[in-house]
């Protein structure tokens, strides 16, 4: 949790609430709220970042972001219109956010920590993304009547009728449900949800606000994969870069994403490097959290590989060759948006896709000045229904008080974690118990039946 050495800190002019997963080192997450302040502030739109915990991540490129529930707490005017933007929110629960940050808690345990989180933040809704109509925050009813999305990702679609029946209520009363994907929006369309659109990544803005170098350096190829991923290919991967090395003559870098935990993982990185430098290759690691060093990572690339969905995005804003791994969230977004480069890669083909697109002459893609003339329109649309709601604001200074837990709640992670391994330590204590006892029989009964089979053969045969 950010200090705040001299006392609660208020804020001024919230003429709309950013919402998203902005609490967390998530590259996609911190970028699309970066763009949508400055467009927005470009309309003269004040914007509050906020979530469902507290963070600072101004360091990382990212935001001072608030509790949604510690501005309702400070009095926020309920009709202040909360833009959600972006990200695969739908349907994140609270356990499927714990899942994220803490792959390995036991899943019983996390079901317990999740209720914790939730009863901790005083809040009754279902997904920790998704602002209901209305919910209750501590002891109060609150009815957002303004609500936004915009370009969310629902690839995944609920079995489940209860849950699809609150998604469905969460996002149907809103002013607009946009999506940023056929598929999404074709799942959202079986909700019955009004007010559908198709609206595109505002992270392919990016090259608008961080123009590309003109002198990037010599040609390299940028590598990223998520810990998840190394962990399953790691060995296939680096005989696919000795076979790269082998041919390009340019060098082989790789970078992060995001921090969270399960995400990118250093000591992986570094692992990697080691099996490839066995073989003769040799790769560099960018070490750099920041989001905005990640793009010009990204822009100065000769070609981008990668597990992550905005290395992707971000490489088509600059033009940059790019080439996704399988991954459903990228494929389902690539077939829609983006066809002219392979995505879907499997780790035994990445020498050969490689190989082959980097031999190819693709002209420019005409596409990434439509893309900027969208979301200029969709920008206008938007700011039209956030400046005709700004008129009838209370707009009164709020004054924070912070409340616990701190976004990413590391030490209500953390201690979940050791309690889950603490009950994994005691499942395998009982386990060695009760293993210990069935040894101990099976050789009980094995003497005992090996005293009586002698016995049984010295009968004479009328006994038997």
């Amino acid at each position: 949790m950010p200090n705040h050495p001299h006392g609660p800190e208020p804020i001024r002019n919230i003429d709309c609430v950013l919402f998203g997963a902005f609490e967390r080192h998530n590259f996609g997450d911190l970028l699309m709220g970066y763009i949508f302040e400055i467009l927005l502030g470009r309309m003269g739109i004040s914007a509050v970042y906020a979530s469902i915990l507290e963070n600072d991540l101004t360091s990382y490129g990212g935001s001072r972001v608030y509790s949604i529930f510690d501005l309702v707490d400070a009095g926020l005017d309920e009709a202040t219109p909360i833009l959600h933007v972006g990200g695969e929110v739908v349907p994140t629960s609270f356990h499927d956010a714990l899942l994220t940050d803490s792959p390995l808690m036991l899943d019983q345990h996390r079901a317990e920590i999740a209720q914790r989180l939730r009863d901790l933040l005083a809040t009754n809704r279902p997904f920790p993304y998704l602002t209901p109509p209305s919910e209750v925050v501590g002891t109060r009813t609150v009815s957002w009547s303004n609500r936004i999305f915009y370009g969310t990702g629902y690839t995944q679609q609920v079995d489940d009728n209860k849950t699809a029946d609150l998604i469905g209520m969460s996002l149907g009363a809103s002013l607009l449900a946009g999506f940023r994907d056929q598929q999404s929006l074709d799942h959202a369309a079986q909700l019955a949800i009004q007010n559908l659109r198709a609206t595109p990544d505002v992270v392919l803005y990016i090259s608008k606000l961080l123009p590309r170098m003109d002198n990037p350096g010599p040609d390299y190829l940028l590598l990223h994969f998520s810990s998840h991923y190394l962990a399953l290919h790691e060995r296939v991967l680096v005989g696919q870069l000795e076979k790269i090395a082998k041919s390009f003559g340019g060098s082989i870098k790789i970078a992060l994403a995001g921090r969270l935990f399960g995400h990118d993982s250093v000591s992986a990185i570094h692992r990697l490097m080691a099996l490839a430098a066995e073989k003769g290759v040799s790769v560099e690691f960018l070490p750099s959290e920041d989001v905005f060093e990640i793009c010009r990572q990204i822009s100065g690339a000769r070609m981008v590989v990668s597990t992550s969905l905005h290395y992707r995005i971000v490489a088509r804003s600059y033009g940059v060759p790019r080439m996704s791994m399988n991954n459903p969230k990228i494929t389902h977004w690539s077939r829609s948006n983006d066809c002219t480069y392979p995505f879907g890669v499997e780790p035994e083909s990445l020498a050969s896709e490689f190989t082959s697109l980097i031999n190819k002459s693709i002209p420019p893609e005409p596409q990434q000045e439509l893309d900027i003339q969208s979301i200029d329109a969709y920008t206008v649309e938007l700011g039209e229904i956030l400046l005709n709601k700004k008129a009838s604001l209370k707009n009164q200074a709020l004054t924070i008080k912070p409340s616990p837990p701190p976004a990413p709640s590391q030490e209500l992670w953390l201690t979940a974690l050791v309690d889950s391994m603490d009950a994994k330590d005691k499942l395998i204590q009982q386990q060695q118990i009760q293993l210990s006892s069935r040894v101990f029989l099976f050789k009980h009964l094995s003497t005992l039946s090996l005293r009586s089979f002698p016995k049984l053969w010295s009968k004479p045969q009328g006994d038997r």
